[in-house]
């Protein structure tokens, strides 16, 4: 309820930044849960890490947005930049040296990687539809298509997980991921399609 209101009261004071006057009060709640071990349950609900991933999401759509007009102009940087950041994020993935290696550049800055890469994933996807290049590799489009009911299926798959497998298994991560892909497709092909 908190965000709605947060966010009604962002559009009242100006529509066009909206979002990420949002983004500010979120942050807000997130500085002060941290500064002064705030435990109310305004501060446990939305000072919580995964409203990271919201407030990195809104970061996202303006840099994309505001770097639009430089991406479209310059579209081959932007392919190498894009295939670069896509190996090592790849490489993030299966290879724990360089896991380590990105966590602590990342750090660095006070970020986690496992926060920041997803939020860089998605703006280098954006890049490249931006810049010309498409995917048309079925699986992509059928994920992409069932996007919203993973993100509707997933926390509910992968907390049935956690409590009957190792949560830093590799194969874990796999199995649970494969099985909420699956789960997220059917339920677009059976249920969200449908209704449309």
């Amino acid at each position: 309820m908190y965000f709605y209101v947060v966010f009604a009261l962002a559009l009242w004071l100006n529509r066009k930044w909206a979002p990420l006057i949002a983004c500010a009060a979120l942050g807000a709640v997130r500085v002060f849960k941290t500064a002064f071990d705030c435990t109310t349950a305004i501060c446990v609900n939305y000072g919580h890490s995964y409203v990271d991933y919201l407030v990195l999401g809104i970061v996202v759509f303006y840099g994309w947005r505001w770097g639009g007009r430089f991406i479209e102009n310059h579209p081959k940087p932007v392919a190498i930049a894009s295939i670069a950041f896509l190996a090592s994020f790849i490489s993030y993935c299966l290879n724990l040296q360089v896991a380590i290696a990105i966590d602590a550049v990342v750090g660095i800055v006070g970020l986690n990687a496992g926060i920041v890469l997803p939020a860089l994933l998605v703006f280098t996807i954006l890049a490249l539809h931006t810049a010309g290049f498409r995917c048309n590799w079925w699986p992509l489009l059928v994920l992409g298509n069932a996007s919203y009911s993973l993100y509707l299926t997933h926390t509910l798959l992968f907390e049935r997980f956690r409590a009957h497998m190792h949560p830093e298994s590799f194969l874990s991560a796999a199995v649970a991921m494969l099985t909420s892909i699956v789960v997220a497709v059917a339920t677009y092909y059976l249920v969200e399609r449908p209704l449309l």
